[in-house]
């Protein structure tokens, strides 16, 4: 036995790779780290079974020490290989049989190795010389040591290609761990090859154990100093290239050991950073850098000013190692902008169709009021009328009657823009020129205003005309004007109106307060400007509802009344405004290549059959059909003041019982909203018992709302409530005497 300083460097070698691999496995896991261990571990068998073969002195010891090594020399490069493709994330290459295939030349050459007495295929000869090593044995070479030398080789460049093709892909610090681990490979491969090549230069003695010691060396120095064991292989594999939220791993001291493209893109980062501090990497994040600090798992939000406004989601979370202690820190980052822009937009289109419900809802009950107002209005002006007349000229109650007329006429006023807001008022299209009515209108609203407000007109020259309601037009027009007024108050100011033609586009139209949005196309103007109060966001959402005003003594209708007219005219209307600077409301109404569209009036009913010619009786019997008993009193008084008889019903069924009982019936009165049977199912009932028979339709509704489901019904005439004894004789006389009309 000997010992010397090359059988020294054999068992230091020996050990050291034992204990790195020991080390090694001990950590918590990550791919390749098996591989990684198994190679040490062959690395460490390889020089502790060369130890005692360079100790013994003869012939027998050496072979057999010799064939011993043989576990760790053949598999060694095998478990180099699965390493290099493990830490090249090619894991899906490494099937099992690949794996058990790659053991097979290693398995047959252990075997020759053992057996090489019997046929010499790994040694043709063992010879013994002395060098500085003592005493060395020289072996010749068999056949089957170049077919292991050739496979050992073909896996260990193969191994190092991959590692240098990672090396060449991966960041920095990924590349420099994987440059430590060619290094590492590469030194004990050149000792191998010389001493392969050429035993004698080296006296005998083979110099890889000399070299693996310089592998344990640079192993210790990459998993010290640049974490070669840590999670980056972990979160190498754990991330995507397309993976559309930023990811960044640190460790448990808070530096960099990962990030995607993704978060680079998002915190303006680099693959520099990879390796540093937390705090020098995310320095332009303050409020993550102190989440970080806080050393808690945590969410916020942040916004990025750099340009463009960006909302970034961060989220903290712990990582832990297989025995659950921390082990860093997982970050993600996802930019949101696109979902705020969304969820706002959600809320706006909410709070649009919201406004839009309710201004259905308060259109279905100002039109509803509407209708009840003028069946009171129609009793309380038509007994106005009926009692005026039996006042002497000079007594002091015809004052107060005449008051109370002026006051119903204008509650009467009201409900016309309560029907307007509905946009059921009555519309009778004509071919109108917006800068001639405007202009016409010009005497009259400076007529109106103050002297400290400053009215003026700009009109467009050659404007296209539009199909609207001449009257209703000139009410928008007034209350627009009147609304402007009102927000300057006592205060001198400037009222400015003008009128254009403009190509409006689908997003301006979406801005118009009207649930209906119009096409995009070419539109008339109507600019009402002021420099007054303007109005909060608050007022301007409001500034259309019925009732609602700013104003202590306003009625709050019309403003609603022009949205209205507006949307029965199938227009659009916008508002610019805010506190202090004053408002903008811009009417747009279809040009005639797009007209506008109204309610259609009723046609003429068709002459089904002619009128029953009444049985001979002076005066005319009129039937009064009515379910409210006011408006039935009071339309017998009116009927039996201009000389006819007249007869009442409460309802349908008992119109029908009177006119059986009485044949002389000339034509009946039927109010069209009645319960139980309204007034068209109670015109056809008495059509049906008298045919011919003619029936007046009356209605607190205009004709322009109803006269769709008045078309083809045989309807004589249609009297609008609240009514006076004008407007009744006119209708009766229309009927009873068609030819005098």
């Amino acid at each position: 036995m000997q010992f010397n300083g090359y059988v020294a460097l054999l068992m230091t070698t020996g050990l050291i790779s034992g204990a790195l691999a020991f080390y090694i496995l001990r950590q918590r896991p990550a791919p390749g780290n098996v591989e990684l261990a198994l190679l040490l571990a062959a690395v460490g068998e390889w020089a502790l079974a060369l130890t005692p073969e360079a100790m013994a002195t003869t012939v027998w010891p050496k072979f057999v020490w010799s064939a011993v090594a043989y576990v760790g020399t053949t598999t060694a490069p095998v478990f180099l290989f699965l390493y290099a493709v493990r830490r090249a994330q090619l894991d899906h290459w490494l099937t099992p049989r690949r794996t058990l295939g790659l053991f097979a030349i290693p398995l047959i050459t252990t075997a020759l190795a053992a057996s090489n007495e019997w046929h010499h295929l790994i040694w043709s000869q063992i010879t013994l010389t002395t060098s500085w090593a003592g005493v060395s044995a020289v072996y010749g070479r068999g056949p089957w040591f170049w077919v292991n030398v050739a496979y050992g080789y073909l896996l260990v460049f193969s191994g190092l290609l991959t590692l240098l093709w990672a090396a060449l892909r991966l960041p920095h610090l990924y590349s420099l761990q994987t440059r430590i681990l060619f290094a590492a490979s590469l030194v004990p491969i050149v000792g191998n090859a010389v001493y392969i090549s050429n035993p004698h230069a080296v006296a005998g003695v083979d110099p890889t154990p000399a070299a693996l010691m310089c592998t344990g060396l640079l192993l210790t120095l990459g998993i010290q100093r640049y974490r070669l064991l840590e999670l980056v292989p972990l979160a190498r594999a754990a991330l995507f290239a397309d993976l559309q939220d930023g990811v960044l791993f640190l460790d448990a001291r808070r530096q960099v050991l990962d990030l995607n493209p993704a978060a680079q893109r998002l915190l303006e980062l680099t693959p520099g950073a990879i390796g540093q501090p937390a705090e020098s990497a995310l320095a332009a994040w303050p409020p993550l850098v102190a989440l970080l600090a806080a050393g808690a798992e945590a969410h916020a939000e942040v916004q990025a000013q750099d340009g463009e406004p960006r909302d970034l989601d961060l989220r903290l979370s712990h990582l832990h190692d297989a025995q659950g202690q921390a082990a860093g820190w997982l970050v993600v980052v996802r930019d949101v902008t696109g979902l705020h822009r969304a969820e706002a937009e959600r809320l706006k289109m909410e709070r649009r169709l919201l406004r839009a419900q309710k201004a259905e809802s308060l259109g279905v009950l100002a039109g509803g009021i509407a209708h009840d107002f003028n069946n009171l209005l129609t009793s309380i002006s038509g007994n106005l009328e009926l009692a005026m007349p039996h006042l002497a000229p000079a007594s002091p109650a015809l004052a107060n009657l005449e008051e109370a007329t002026r006051a119903a006429r204008r509650a009467a006023a009201l409900t016309a823009q309560m029907l307007a807001y509905s946009g059921k008022g009555n519309f009778a299209l004509r071919s109108v020129d917006l800068s001639g009515l405007v202009a016409a209108m010009m005497p009259l609203l400076r007529a109106s205003i103050a002297r400290s407000i400053a009215l003026t007109f700009h009109p467009a020259h050659e404007l296209p005309a539009i199909m609207a309601d001449l009257g209703q037009v000139e009410q928008v027009v007034m209350n627009l004007t009147s609304n402007a007024v009102e927000a300057i108050g006592d205060a001198a100011g400037a009222i400015s109106l003008a009128t254009s033609a403009r190509v409006c586009e689908e997003a301006e139209l979406q801005q118009s307060y009207l649930d209906e949005k119009p096409a995009a196309g070419r539109f008339v103007c109507l600019e009402v400007s002021d420099t007054g109060c303007g109005m909060d966001e608050e007022t301007r959402q409001r500034l259309f509802e019925p009732f609602f005003s700013t104003k202590f003594a306003g009625r709050g209708l019309g403003m609603a009344a022009v949205l209205g007219i507006v949307r029965g005219h199938r227009g659009a209307i916008t508002v610019e405004s805010a506190a202090g600077r004053g408002t903008t409301v811009r009417v747009l109404f279809s040009m005639p290549s797009e007209p506008a569209v109204a309610p259609p009036a009723p046609a003429p009913a068709p002459a089904v059959e002619a009128p029953r010619p009444h049985i001979a009786s002076d005066p005319a019997t009129i039937l009064i059909v009515d379910d409210e008993e006011m408006v039935r009193t009071l339309c017998r008084r009116m009927v039996e003041r201009l000389g006819y008889r007249a007869l009442t019903a409460a309802g349908g069924h008992e119109a029908v019982a009177v006119l059986r009982e009485h044949p002389e019936v000339a034509c009946a009165i039927v109010d069209l909203t009645m319960p139980k049977m309204d007034g068209l199912a109670t015109l056809a009932e008495l059509r049906r018992a008298v045919p011919g028979f003619p029936v007046i339709l009356s209605s607190g509704y205009e004709q322009g709302q109803i006269g769709e489901r008045l078309q083809g019904r045989g309807v004589a005439a249609f009297i609008h409530k609240p009514y006076g004894l004008e407007g009744l004789r006119e209708a009766l006389e229309k009927v009873l005497n068609p030819c005098s009309s």
